[in-house]
Protein backbone atom coordinates (compact mmCIF):
# COMPACT_ATOMS: atom_id res chain seq x y z
CA UNK A 1 0.00 0.00 0.00
CA UNK A 2 2.85 2.37 0.84
CA UNK A 3 4.37 1.79 -2.59
CA UNK A 4 1.01 2.58 -4.23
CA UNK A 5 0.67 5.83 -2.27
CA UNK A 6 4.21 6.83 -3.22
CA UNK A 7 3.44 6.07 -6.88
CA UNK A 8 0.31 8.21 -6.84
CA UNK A 9 2.12 10.97 -4.97
CA UNK A 10 4.85 11.03 -7.61
CA UNK A 11 2.25 11.32 -10.36
CA UNK A 12 0.54 14.22 -8.63
CA UNK A 13 3.80 15.97 -7.88
CA UNK A 14 4.87 15.59 -11.50
CA UNK A 15 1.52 17.03 -12.56
CA UNK A 16 1.90 20.03 -10.27
CA UNK A 17 5.62 20.79 -10.60
CA UNK A 18 5.76 20.00 -14.30
CA UNK A 19 2.58 20.88 -16.09
CA UNK A 20 0.33 22.22 -13.36
CA UNK A 21 1.73 25.75 -13.29
CA UNK A 22 2.18 25.88 -17.05
CA UNK A 23 -1.36 24.63 -17.54
CA UNK A 24 -2.64 27.43 -15.35
CA UNK A 25 -0.70 29.99 -17.34
CA UNK A 26 -1.94 28.41 -20.56
CA UNK A 27 -5.55 28.88 -19.53
CA UNK A 28 -4.92 32.39 -18.19
CA UNK A 29 -3.11 33.85 -21.18
CA UNK A 30 -6.46 34.97 -22.60
CA UNK A 31 -8.41 37.59 -20.71
CA UNK A 32 -11.50 35.44 -20.29
CA UNK A 33 -11.35 31.64 -20.36
CA UNK A 34 -15.16 31.56 -20.43
CA UNK A 35 -15.21 33.13 -23.90
CA UNK A 36 -17.21 30.95 -26.28
CA UNK A 37 -15.14 30.01 -29.32
CA UNK A 38 -17.53 27.47 -30.87
CA UNK A 39 -20.76 25.60 -30.23
CA UNK A 40 -22.16 22.21 -31.23
CA UNK A 41 -25.94 21.93 -31.25
CA UNK A 42 -26.00 24.98 -28.95
CA UNK A 43 -23.54 23.35 -26.53
CA UNK A 44 -20.72 25.84 -25.97
CA UNK A 45 -16.96 25.17 -26.23
CA UNK A 46 -15.01 27.68 -24.13
CA UNK A 47 -11.62 29.26 -24.55
CA UNK A 48 -10.48 27.59 -21.32
CA UNK A 49 -11.26 24.11 -22.67
CA UNK A 50 -9.47 24.97 -25.91
CA UNK A 51 -6.33 26.27 -24.18
CA UNK A 52 -6.11 23.28 -21.87
CA UNK A 53 -6.48 20.72 -24.66
CA UNK A 54 -3.97 22.61 -26.80
CA UNK A 55 -1.45 22.45 -23.95
CA UNK A 56 -2.10 18.76 -23.22
CA UNK A 57 -1.63 17.81 -26.87
CA UNK A 58 1.60 19.83 -27.05
CA UNK A 59 2.91 17.98 -23.98
CA UNK A 60 2.27 14.63 -25.63
CA UNK A 61 4.02 15.88 -28.79
CA UNK A 62 7.19 16.87 -26.96
CA UNK A 63 6.26 20.55 -26.73
CA UNK A 64 5.16 20.91 -30.35
CA UNK A 65 1.82 22.70 -30.52
CA UNK A 66 -0.91 21.53 -32.84
CA UNK A 67 -2.40 24.22 -35.12
CA UNK A 68 -5.38 25.93 -33.47
CA UNK A 69 -7.83 24.77 -36.12
CA UNK A 70 -6.86 21.14 -35.50
CA UNK A 71 -7.28 21.54 -31.73
CA UNK A 72 -10.73 23.05 -32.27
CA UNK A 73 -11.62 20.26 -34.69
CA UNK A 74 -10.69 17.73 -32.00
CA UNK A 75 -12.86 19.49 -29.42
CA UNK A 76 -15.80 19.54 -31.84
CA UNK A 77 -15.33 15.84 -32.63
CA UNK A 78 -15.32 15.01 -28.93
CA UNK A 79 -18.43 17.09 -28.32
CA UNK A 80 -20.27 15.40 -31.18
CA UNK A 81 -19.45 11.95 -29.83
CA UNK A 82 -20.29 13.03 -26.28
CA UNK A 83 -23.73 14.24 -27.36
CA UNK A 84 -24.33 11.05 -29.32
CA UNK A 85 -23.39 8.95 -26.28
CA UNK A 86 -25.86 10.94 -24.20
CA UNK A 87 -28.64 10.34 -26.75
CA UNK A 88 -27.99 6.59 -26.79
CA UNK A 89 -27.72 6.32 -23.02
CA UNK A 90 -24.26 4.85 -23.41
CA UNK A 91 -23.23 5.94 -19.94
CA UNK A 92 -25.83 3.60 -18.43
CA UNK A 93 -23.49 0.77 -19.38
CA UNK A 94 -21.61 -0.05 -16.12
CA UNK A 95 -18.29 -0.28 -17.96
CA UNK A 96 -18.52 3.34 -19.07
CA UNK A 97 -20.18 4.67 -15.94
CA UNK A 98 -17.42 3.18 -13.77
CA UNK A 99 -14.82 4.67 -16.10
CA UNK A 100 -16.46 8.08 -15.72
CA UNK A 101 -16.60 7.60 -11.96
CA UNK A 102 -12.87 6.85 -11.80
CA UNK A 103 -12.03 9.75 -14.14
CA UNK A 104 -14.01 12.16 -11.96
CA UNK A 105 -12.34 10.81 -8.83
CA UNK A 106 -8.90 11.16 -10.40
CA UNK A 107 -9.47 14.78 -11.47
CA UNK A 108 -10.78 15.71 -8.02
CA UNK A 109 -7.80 14.04 -6.36
CA UNK A 110 -5.33 15.85 -8.61
CA UNK A 111 -7.09 19.14 -7.88
CA UNK A 112 -6.74 18.70 -4.13
CA UNK A 113 -3.12 17.61 -4.51
CA UNK A 114 -2.37 20.65 -6.68
CA UNK A 115 -3.88 23.08 -4.19
CA UNK A 116 -2.18 21.39 -1.24
CA UNK A 117 1.29 21.20 -2.83
CA UNK A 118 1.20 24.74 -4.20
CA UNK A 119 0.60 26.01 -0.67
CA UNK A 120 3.72 24.30 0.71
CA UNK A 121 6.67 26.59 1.36
CA UNK A 122 10.05 24.85 1.49
CA UNK A 123 12.69 26.81 3.41
CA UNK A 124 16.47 26.52 3.14
CA UNK A 125 16.42 24.93 6.59
CA UNK A 126 13.99 22.28 5.31
CA UNK A 127 16.30 21.53 2.39
CA UNK A 128 19.38 21.29 4.62
CA UNK A 129 17.60 18.93 7.01
CA UNK A 130 16.46 16.67 4.15
CA UNK A 131 19.95 16.76 2.64
CA UNK A 132 21.57 15.73 5.92
CA UNK A 133 19.05 12.90 6.39
CA UNK A 134 19.79 11.52 2.93
CA UNK A 135 23.50 12.25 2.81
CA UNK A 136 24.60 8.62 3.00
CA UNK A 137 22.08 7.45 0.43
CA UNK A 138 23.18 10.22 -1.93
CA UNK A 139 26.65 8.73 -2.03
CA UNK A 140 26.96 6.22 -4.84
CA UNK A 141 29.30 3.51 -6.05
CA UNK A 142 30.35 3.41 -9.67
CA UNK A 143 31.76 0.42 -11.47
CA UNK A 144 33.91 -0.22 -14.52
CA UNK A 145 33.46 -3.49 -16.35
CA UNK A 146 33.73 -5.23 -19.67
CA UNK A 147 31.64 -7.98 -21.14
CA UNK A 148 31.10 -10.29 -24.08
CA UNK A 149 27.60 -11.05 -25.37
CA UNK A 150 26.88 -14.11 -27.52
CA UNK A 151 23.78 -15.96 -28.69
CA UNK A 152 24.08 -19.27 -26.85
CA UNK A 153 25.08 -20.50 -23.42
CA UNK A 154 27.62 -22.90 -24.91
CA UNK A 155 29.35 -20.08 -26.80
CA UNK A 156 29.64 -18.16 -23.54
CA UNK A 157 31.03 -21.20 -21.72
CA UNK A 158 33.66 -21.64 -24.44
CA UNK A 159 34.70 -18.00 -23.99
CA UNK A 160 35.00 -18.46 -20.22
CA UNK A 161 37.21 -21.52 -20.78
CA UNK A 162 39.45 -19.60 -23.19
CA UNK A 163 39.74 -16.62 -20.81
CA UNK A 164 40.64 -18.89 -17.91
CA UNK A 165 43.21 -20.65 -20.09
CA UNK A 166 44.94 -17.35 -20.74
CA UNK A 167 43.32 -15.87 -23.82
CA UNK A 168 43.07 -12.08 -23.71
CA UNK A 169 39.51 -11.07 -22.77
CA UNK A 170 39.59 -7.88 -24.82
CA UNK A 171 40.62 -9.76 -27.94
CA UNK A 172 37.90 -12.34 -27.32
CA UNK A 173 35.38 -9.49 -27.09
CA UNK A 174 36.54 -8.01 -30.37
CA UNK A 175 36.21 -11.30 -32.20
CA UNK A 176 33.24 -12.93 -30.45
CA UNK A 177 30.91 -10.34 -28.90
CA UNK A 178 27.75 -9.29 -30.68
CA UNK A 179 27.48 -6.05 -28.68
CA UNK A 180 28.41 -3.56 -31.39
CA UNK A 181 28.66 -0.69 -28.89
CA UNK A 182 31.47 -2.30 -26.87
CA UNK A 183 33.14 -5.06 -28.92
CA UNK A 184 35.56 -2.75 -30.76
CA UNK A 185 36.65 -1.41 -27.35
CA UNK A 186 37.42 -4.88 -26.09
CA UNK A 187 34.07 -5.17 -24.34
CA UNK A 188 34.65 -2.03 -22.25
CA UNK A 189 31.47 -0.55 -20.78
CA UNK A 190 33.08 2.40 -19.01
CA UNK A 191 31.93 3.75 -15.65
CA UNK A 192 28.31 3.27 -14.56
CA UNK A 193 26.06 2.97 -11.53
CA UNK A 194 23.92 -0.07 -10.79
CA UNK A 195 20.79 1.86 -11.75
CA UNK A 196 22.12 2.46 -15.27
CA UNK A 197 22.54 -1.15 -16.33
CA UNK A 198 20.43 -4.27 -16.79
CA UNK A 199 19.80 -6.35 -13.64
CA UNK A 200 22.12 -9.25 -14.56
CA UNK A 201 25.06 -6.87 -14.96
CA UNK A 202 24.18 -5.05 -11.75
CA UNK A 203 24.04 -8.35 -9.87
CA UNK A 204 27.45 -9.33 -11.21
CA UNK A 205 28.94 -6.07 -9.98
CA UNK A 206 27.76 -6.70 -6.42
CA UNK A 207 28.94 -10.33 -6.34
CA UNK A 208 32.32 -10.04 -8.07
CA UNK A 209 35.58 -8.72 -6.68
CA UNK A 210 37.71 -6.42 -8.80
CA UNK A 211 39.44 -8.44 -11.52
CA UNK A 212 37.04 -11.38 -11.29
CA UNK A 213 35.00 -12.91 -14.09
CA UNK A 214 31.62 -14.61 -13.85
CA UNK A 215 32.11 -18.38 -13.46
CA UNK A 216 29.03 -19.18 -15.54
CA UNK A 217 27.30 -17.31 -18.38
CA UNK A 218 24.58 -14.87 -17.33
CA UNK A 219 21.46 -14.62 -19.45
CA UNK A 220 19.55 -11.44 -20.32
CA UNK A 221 17.14 -10.46 -23.07
CA UNK A 222 20.21 -9.52 -25.16
CA UNK A 223 21.84 -12.95 -25.00
CA UNK A 224 24.43 -14.69 -22.84
CA UNK A 225 27.00 -12.53 -21.05
CA UNK A 226 30.49 -13.14 -19.77
CA UNK A 227 31.32 -10.27 -17.43
CA UNK A 228 34.54 -9.00 -15.87
CA UNK A 229 34.44 -6.48 -13.04
CA UNK A 230 37.49 -4.26 -13.47
CA UNK A 231 37.24 -1.73 -10.64
CA UNK A 232 34.88 0.33 -8.51
CA UNK A 233 34.95 3.70 -6.80
CA UNK A 234 32.91 5.65 -4.29
CA UNK A 235 31.31 8.86 -5.57
CA UNK A 236 30.60 11.51 -2.91
CA UNK A 237 27.15 13.05 -2.51
CA UNK A 238 26.41 16.00 -4.81
CA UNK A 239 26.42 19.48 -3.33
CA UNK A 240 23.10 20.63 -1.87
CA UNK A 241 22.75 23.50 -4.34
CA UNK A 242 22.86 21.10 -7.29
CA UNK A 243 19.93 18.96 -6.10
CA UNK A 244 17.61 21.53 -4.53
CA UNK A 245 14.82 20.76 -6.98
CA UNK A 246 14.98 17.00 -6.31
CA UNK A 247 15.04 17.57 -2.55
CA UNK A 248 12.09 19.96 -2.80
CA UNK A 249 10.11 17.33 -4.69
CA UNK A 250 11.04 14.69 -2.12
CA UNK A 251 9.83 16.88 0.74
CA UNK A 252 6.59 17.66 -1.09
CA UNK A 253 5.92 13.99 -1.76
CA UNK A 254 6.48 13.26 1.93
CA UNK A 255 4.10 15.99 3.02
CA UNK A 256 1.48 14.87 0.53
CA UNK A 257 1.72 11.34 1.92
CA UNK A 258 1.28 12.76 5.41
CA UNK A 259 -1.73 14.77 4.20
CA UNK A 260 -3.30 11.60 2.79
CA UNK A 261 -2.59 9.71 6.01
CA UNK A 262 -4.27 12.45 8.06
CA UNK A 263 -7.32 12.42 5.80
CA UNK A 264 -7.50 8.65 6.13
CA UNK A 265 -7.23 8.88 9.92
CA UNK A 266 -10.20 11.26 10.09
CA UNK A 267 -12.35 9.43 7.54
CA UNK A 268 -14.83 6.64 8.14
CA UNK A 269 -13.68 3.92 5.75
CA UNK A 270 -15.44 0.60 5.21
CA UNK A 271 -13.43 -1.98 3.30
CA UNK A 272 -15.46 -4.88 1.92
CA UNK A 273 -12.77 -6.05 -0.43
CA UNK A 274 -11.39 -9.53 0.29
CA UNK A 275 -7.79 -9.84 -0.81
CA UNK A 276 -6.37 -13.14 -1.97
CA UNK A 277 -3.32 -14.81 -0.57
CA UNK A 278 0.01 -13.23 -1.47
CA UNK A 279 1.71 -14.90 -4.37
CA UNK A 280 4.62 -17.17 -3.58
CA UNK A 281 8.03 -16.23 -4.87
CA UNK A 282 10.76 -18.69 -5.57
CA UNK A 283 14.12 -18.36 -3.88
CA UNK A 284 16.84 -16.79 -6.04
CA UNK A 285 19.18 -19.22 -7.70
CA UNK A 286 22.65 -19.36 -6.22
CA UNK A 287 25.45 -18.33 -8.54
CA UNK A 288 28.70 -20.30 -8.84
CA UNK A 289 31.82 -18.77 -7.37
CA UNK A 290 33.42 -16.09 -9.59
CA UNK A 291 36.70 -16.73 -11.36
CA UNK A 292 39.75 -14.46 -11.03
CA UNK A 293 41.22 -13.82 -14.45
CA UNK A 294 44.84 -14.89 -15.02
CA UNK A 295 47.46 -12.25 -14.39
CA UNK A 296 49.93 -11.30 -17.08
CA UNK A 297 52.54 -13.60 -15.53
CA UNK A 298 50.09 -16.48 -15.30
CA UNK A 299 49.12 -16.04 -18.93
CA UNK A 300 52.69 -16.77 -19.89
CA UNK A 301 52.48 -20.13 -18.11
CA UNK A 302 50.46 -23.13 -19.10
CA UNK A 303 46.83 -22.04 -18.95
CA UNK A 304 45.75 -25.22 -17.15
CA UNK A 305 47.68 -24.12 -14.03
CA UNK A 306 45.18 -21.34 -13.30
CA UNK A 307 41.94 -23.27 -13.72
CA UNK A 308 40.20 -23.75 -10.35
Amino acid sequence: MRRKVLYLSAIWLSFISGCGKETSSATQQNTNTADIIASVNEKDITRGSFDLLSYEIAQRRGGNKLPDEQVLAELIKRELLSQEAEKKGVMKNPLFSFRMENASRSISAEADAEVYLNEINISDADLKKEYDLRLNSLKTTQFRAKHIVVDTEQQAKDIIAKAVSGSDFSELAKSKSKDSASKDKGGELGWFSLQQVIPPLAQAMTSLQNGQMTAQPIQSKFGWHVIVKEESKEVPAPALDTIKEQLTNTIKIGRLQQHIAELKEKAKITNNFSEGKPSETSAPKTQPSPIPLPSKVEKEKNGADVVH
